[in-house]
Order: C-alpha cells, then structure tokens, then sequence
C-alpha cells in the first residue's frame, strides 16, 4: 500500500500523487488579498463589456445622451470603431493597472473603488432600461433636434 502524503494545509494524499508534477504541494496558493483583486478585475471586465453593449444598443437605434465627453469626441473621430476601440482600451488600462500593482496596498481600494463605480453605472443602466419605454416621447423629440444638443449622439448602423 502507497504511503499517504500529508500536505501542508492538511489532508493527506497518497504517496503517488505527492510526487506526481503538479502535486498540490507545488501549487503555488494565491493570497487572499490578491484573488480579491482578481475577481474584482473580472467583475470590472464583465460590467465594462455590459456598458459597453448598452451603450452601442441605444447608439445604434434612436440614439441616447452620452455624459462621457471622451467617448462623445472618439464618436466624432470614428463612430462605432473608435468608440469600442476606446472603451475597450480603457477597460485594459485600468484593469491592467491594476493587476500589475495587486501586490501594493492601495491595489484592491482601487479595484473596490472601480467596481463600486462601474456598478453604480450598471444600476443607472437598469433604471434607464426599465424608463426607456415610458420615455419614448420624449426621445423622439431628442432624436428629431439632436443638432441643437451637443450631448445626444447616434450612431450609424
């Protein structure tokens, strides 16, 4: 009978394991703090392709006022290419940032701060979503007078 492995966090594993090359005594346990940090990059990715996908969703049918004025400057350059060139962009910076620097203290307050941030966004999302359909009026007029405001953008199908 195999002699039984017992594993630094204990529980033990037989013997045949322990030496196998990826035996769990050479995997490499990612601190807490840091697998924090990641499942908050991911949540940012996640929550950033959703505004995305809003965002082009309502752009590309009657259109929508855009706060952002650098996403309404990267329309004005390139219409939908440059904006989901810039969105995507931005969404590598901060989550790369980020990752580089998961070691530091500050790193998971930063990633805590932008999930808070993006999440408020994805609740404004919701709300909208759920008044865009009692609200057709008056994007219609929005729609029919976008060249005299500087916010409302559409974009080209």
């Amino acid at each position: 009978m195999e002699p039984l492995y017992s594993s630094p966090h204990g529980g033990h594993c037989p013997g045949w394991l322990s030496r196998h090359p990826l035996s769990l005594r050479k995997i490499r346990f990612i601190p807490a703090p840091e697998r924090r940090i990641v499942l908050l990059i991911v949540a940012m990715l996640l929550m950033g392709y959703a505004d995305l996908a809003l965002t082009l969703t309502y752009m590309q049918s009657i259109g929508m006022i855009e706060m952002n004025p650098l996403a309404r400057h990267m329309i004005a350059i390139g219409q939908t290419q440059q904006l989901v060139m810039f969105k995507l962009f931005t969404m590598a910076l901060s989550a790369g940032a980020i990752f580089l620097v998961r070691r530091h203290p500050i790193a998971e307050k930063a990633a805590w701060a932008c999930s808070a941030g993006l999440l408020a966004l994805m609740v404004h999302w919701t709300i909208y979503n759920r008044d865009v359909s009692s609200n057709t009026n008056e994007l219609t007029l929005l729609a029919e007078s976008a060249d005299q405001c500087e916010l409302w953008v559409k974009l080209d199908s």
